[in-house]
């Protein structure tokens, strides 16, 4: 704008030196247009005019007081060049502002989204022994009624219940594990873990699952220490042989261990449908299930949960897998810093065929339908029942009909503020047994509790609970 001044004294100057003054100005002129329509997009309009006005006005002035020849023409120039800036100018604010409410619009959408995901996970979280408990009751009503059923009509009937059942709480589960991962609230707690228990609780919760179905599952235990999460990581095979066995329709599935690239690997073999390679990272997303899996049951989750859960614990996935011949799932874990004393390998074997006549249960569950109900499943299995809805009421019954118990069975969740673990040791107590095993059944994921039930020798079930691996587990305790 000094130079628009400058060109009042114009006169002065021979005409080469006003051509090269002129020229410098109609530079600036171009160059102020450039400059104008990319500051506009961070002026208002108001500004952007007010601007043009200090510079045009000078300059109109200077050119038209000149008396060089020509001048004019070069006013009328630099005016429509700042016209022309004022109109880019204007676009660009306005594309700015559009922009801005556009994005603006677009964050809110987003947090309204993330609110109402975040309200649905911990729904999910906050509610997970509510909507476990009539599932685990509807489960333990229909192995009742297909134990009542079998030789009748309506066996077939009973049994495609109970196999629409069995994926509900199947689903059910993983929707609950997936929904705490994502809520940040199953967190890992790592530490010095020893294989050999594990595969054996393995073996003993799914052998007669595949039995059942004609195969042979067979666990090589090891007695390597590892640093992990034990429960998550049994969820994880968990859910591995489980996919294993439901899309095996014949031969084996074979647990075992290796040592390689300075981590214990452990490989879950199976001889079943497989897949083809370029669709095996496909299986880990959700809600993903692979054309080969159609005819089974299920909505493609239970990976889903695997491969989130191998993430929090630090570990690797890799899958191998033959298109009709089987799938190897081979899981990566980082070796322990420190061991301790190693249990004694023995035969895991399980026989599911051992009789459990004879067999007495103290069961002690607070809601009167899953009592009732998992008492009459137990005595279809030829195993004397004691049940009540406290220790107390137990014992008093046990005492009257002079039952020394085999196992305790407890919920976790009792009437008065009275936990299951507590009922347990007052039961273990009363009976002068100890060492006497139990079973707490529960819905609630708390790692405490896990800790807590294993320091008082309790093993743990999660709800819902089918039948036959609660019978497997008893077989465990008592055979």
């Amino acid at each position: 704008m000094m130079s628009s001044y400058a060109f009042i004294f114009l006169p002065k100057f021979s005409a080469p030196e006003a051509a090269v003054i002129s020229f410098a100005v109609i530079f600036v002129a171009f160059a102020t247009s450039h400059i104008e329509a990319m500051w506009s997009y961070t002026v208002g309009i108001r500004g952007l005019r007010l601007f043009l006005i200090l510079l045009i006005v000078p300059t109109t002035l200077a050119w038209m007081i000149s008396p060089l020849t020509g001048h004019f023409l070069f006013s009328l120039v630099t005016l429509f060049v700042l016209w022309v800036c004022e109109l880019l100018g204007r676009a660009n604010i306005e594309k700015a502002e559009y922009r801005e409410r556009v994005e603006h619009q677009l964050a809110g959408a987003a947090a309204q989204l993330e609110i109402a995901n975040t309200a649905k996970t911990r729904l999910l979280v906050e509610a997970s022994h509510d909507l476990r408990q009539p599932v685990h009751a509807l489960e333990m009503l229909v192995s009742l009624l297909r134990t009542e059923t079998q030789k009748t009509p309506f066996a077939q009937r009973v049994s495609n219940i109970q196999s629409s059942v069995n994926t509900l709480s199947d689903m059910l589960t993983d929707l609950l594990d997936m929904s705490r991962l994502d809520d940040g609230k199953y967190s890992p707690k790592l530490e010095p873990t020893q294989l050999f228990p594990l595969m054996l609780d393995i073996e003993s919760s799914y052998v007669g699952l595949a039995q059942r179905k004609g195969l042979a599952l067979v666990v090589k235990p090891s007695n390597v220490w590892i640093q992990t999460d034990p429960v998550m990581l049994q969820r994880v095979l968990n859910n591995i042989l489980v996919n294993a066995i439901k899309y095996t329709q014949k031969g084996r599935i074979t647990v075992s261990c290796s040592a390689h690239e300075k981590m214990l690997w452990i490989h879950v073999r199976d001889t079943g449908i497989g897949m083809e390679k370029e669709k095996i990272d496909q299986i880990f997303s959700d809600y993903t299930r692979l054309d080969e899996a159609r005819s089974e049951h299920g909505y493609g989750i239970g990976l889903a949960v695997v491969k989130r859960m191998i993430d929090v614990l630090g570990c690797t996935i890799r899958v191998v897998s033959d298109h009709g011949k089987g799938s190897v799932f081979s899981l990566g874990c980082p070796y322990a810093a420190q061991t301790f004393e190693e249990t004694k390998p023995n035969s895991t074997q399980l026989n599911t065929d051992v009789s459990l006549a004879g067999t007495a249960i103290c069961l002690i569950e607070n809601d009167p339908l899953i009592r009732l109900t998992t008492e009459e499943m137990l005595i279809t299995m030829g195993i004397a029942v004691v049940s009540g809805a406290s220790a107390q009421e137990v014992l008093s019954s046990a005492l009257k009909r002079e039952i020394s118990p085999d196992l305790v069975l407890a919920d976790m969740h009792l009437d008065e503020g009275v936990n299951g673990l507590q009922a347990i040791e007052q039961l273990r107590d009363s009976f002068g047994l100890s060492e006497l095993p139990a079973i707490l059944i529960t819905g609630d994921l708390d790692r405490g509790l896990q800790a807590l039930a294993a320091q008082m020798r309790v093993d743990v079930v999660y709800k819902p609970v089918r039948s036959v691996t609660l019978r497997d587990m008893i077989t465990h305790h008592v055979r």
